[in-house]
C-alpha cells in the first residue's frame, strides 16, 4: 500500500503528463483557483465549494473514491504551493 504522500506525488505527475497541467498552465490561475479546487475535492459534501469560475466539465469529484478525492486535493495544493513559490511568495 502506498502512503498518502506517495499517492499525491504520483497524482501531481499524472496531472502534468496526462492533463498537461504544467507550471505554465498553473501560472494562469492567479486568484487562488487551484486552492479552491483543492478545497472542493477535500471536502466530502459541499457541492457549493465548486469554484464558480471553472467549467463544470472539471467537476469529476463524485466519480472518485474518497482516497482518490483527497489525493487529487493534495496534488492541487502542491501545484498551488509551487505556483506561489515561482512567484516568489513565502
Amino acid at each position: 500500500m502506498k502512503s498518502g504522500s506517495a499517492l499525491i506525488v504520483e497524482e501531481r505527475e499524472r496531472q502534468k503528463t496526462e492533463e498537461n497541467y504544467t507550471a505554465e498552465h498553473d501560472a494562469e490561475h492567479t486568484n487562488e483557483e487551484l486552492a479552491e479546487f483543492a478545497s472542493f475535492y477535500a471536502h466530502p459534501n459541499l457541492q457549493e465549494l465548486y469554484p464558480k469560475t471553472w467549467d463544470e466539465k472539471y467537476n469529476k469529484r463524485n466519480k472518485h473514491s474518497r482516497i482518490r478525492q483527497l489525493t487529487i486535493a493534495g496534488a492541487l495544493c502542491a501545484a498551488e504551493i509551487d505556483r506561489l513559490q515561482r512567484e516568489g511568495l513565502k
